[in-house]
């Protein structure tokens, strides 16, 4: 049973001569006992009573169809008037914008995101006092997978979680980005300075090699990136975060094939895939 279940979450069946409703919530049969007694007292004792009866007849549809609606309940449980509160909240203009411009107040941002510092080492502050760090993530899963390969890993991520201190979250972003061309980028560099002849078309030839990685695939194609983020309440539990990660790391390659971590300008460049709004421009580097 969820630690979130009240008693009014309580799931009865209600029978009648031979016929039986599926399990329902105690706080469902409540809430529409209080819709027919008030649709009761509006139709019989309120002022509207004195309506014309087809009025008094659309009202009760109207009442019904909107009760049916706030009556629904949510994946977790909660009803849909619960939300109404919140609904309330945000209908005001000033409730759904948070000005990010650099002249603009940084708090409103700083709430949703409570990222407070990124260190040059690449530890993550939040306002809170907790600690971050980021690390880029291949994983093994795959849908082609033999079934022992796939039983395999399973039993390790079971173990590896098994191990982790309730005090630390690991979250895993997945952003679509440009592929990464450095090594290739640098590769062509490495090519280029070897040549004993500088002929002018076998220059020609590597720098339309370096447009075509720089420009096309590391400008136009986009592709997955998955991170880890690890957030602990202060470092010393970060640092038994990243010495457990490390350990699975060195020991085995069945859950992550490879796992590198980001410095301070590799983990700002994460953020800004999360947080930063698609630029409007044309992407491209310059060679």
């Amino acid at each position: 049973m969820s630690i979130d279940r009240s008693r009014l979450d309580h799931k009865i069946t209600l029978q009648a001569f031979q016929l039986k409703s599926r399990p329902l919530a105690i706080k469902v049969i409540l809430y529409w006992v209080g819709f027919v007694f008030v649709t009761a007292w509006v139709v019989l004792q309120s002022p509207l009573s004195a309506a014309p009866w087809l009025v008094l007849v659309l009202l009760v549809i109207w009442m019904s169809i909107t009760a049916a609606v706030l009556g629904k309940q949510t994946k977790t449980g909660d009803m849909k008037f619960m939300q109404l509160p919140a609904l309330l909240e945000y209908l005001p203009v000033k409730q759904r914008r948070v000005m990010t411009r650099l002249g603009s107040k940084p708090y409103g941002f700083l709430s949703i995101v409570g990222i407070k510092d990124v260190e040059a080492s690449g530890i993550i502050r939040y306002v809170n006092g907790n600690v971050g760090q980021l690390y880029s993530v291949v994983g093994s899963a795959s849908a082609l997978l033999f079934e022992g390969d796939r039983n395999a890993i399973i039993r390790r991520v079971d173990n590896f979680y098994q191990k982790i201190d309730n005090g630390t979250s690991w979250c895993y972003l997945t952003t679509k980005e440009s592929q990464r061309v450095f090594q290739q980028i640098a590769g062509i560099e490495h090519q280029n300075r070897a040549l004993r002849h500088r002929d002018p078309e076998l220059l020609a030839l590597e720098q339309e090699k370096l447009d075509v990685l720089v420009n096309d695939v590391g400008g136009h194609f986009s592709s997955l990136h998955q991170y880890l983020l690890v957030r602990a309440p202060g470092m010393k539990e970060l640092q038994a975060a990243h010495r457990l990660l490390r350990a699975e790391r060195e020991n085995s390659s069945l859950m992550f094939r490879r796992c590198e971590l980001l410095n301070g300008a590799d983990g700002l460049d994460v953020l800004r895939s999360v947080y930063q709004a698609p630029s409007k421009d044309k992407p491209g580097l310059a060679p």
